[in-house]
C-alpha cells in the first residue's frame, strides 16, 4: 500500500491513560451517553486532511478480551473517526502475534519519510515523542 502523502499510526497498547480522555472513559464505563461533540477537534482535523487529498489512518492491535479502554474506543472513538475519513484497520492478535512488537512500540509515520516512535509507559501514556508527533502533524497543515 503506498503511503505517499499519508500519516499512519500503529497502536499496540491495550490501554492509554491520557489525562484528556479519562472523564469520557469514565462516562462510557458508567453507561452514560456519548457527548455530541466527542472528538470534534480530531474529526475536524481528519476532515481537513482528507479534504486536501491526504489520508490518515491507524492500525489498532487488539487481544481478546478487550480492555475497558478498547471497548471505549470501539464504541465512542473509532466510529466517529471513520465517519470523519480516518482509515482504521484492526488486527486481532489473540491467537497469533505475527512477531509484532506489542508493548511500548507505538509509532506515527509521516509521508513514508519520518517515523516518530512513541515510547509508552506500561499503563499507556507515551513517555516521549508524542509532542514531536503532534508538532509534525501541525507543521503539515
Amino acid at each position: 500500500m503506498p503511503l505517499d502523502g499519508e500519516d499512519w499510526q500503529f497502536e499496540a497498547q491495550p490501554t492509554y491513560t491520557m489525562p484528556r480522555e479519562q472523564e469520557n472513559v469514565a462516562r462510557f464505563l458508567r453507561g452514560e451517553p456519548k457527548p455530541v461533540d466527542h472528538n470534534a477537534r480530531w474529526h475536524e482535523r481528519v476532515r481537513g486532511y482528507v479534504g486536501s487529498g491526504r489520508r490518515i489512518g491507524r492500525v489498532r492491535i487488539v487481544r481478546r478480551p478487550l480492555t475497558d479502554y478498547q471497548r471505549y474506543q470501539f464504541a465512542w472513538g473509532i466510529p466517529g473517526n471513520i465517519a470523519a475519513g480516518e482509515d482504521i484497520r484492526v488486527l486481532d492478535v489473540t491467537r497469533e502475534d505475527f512477531g509484532l512488537p506489542l508493548s511500548g512500540r507505538d509509532w506515527w509515520m509521516f509521508d513514508e519519510s519520518r517515523i516518530a516512535h512513541l515510547n509508552s509507559r506500561p499503563d499507556g501514556p507515551p513517555r516521549s515523542a508524542a509532542g514531536m508527533a503532534q508538532r509534525s502533524m501541525r507543521q503539515r497543515d
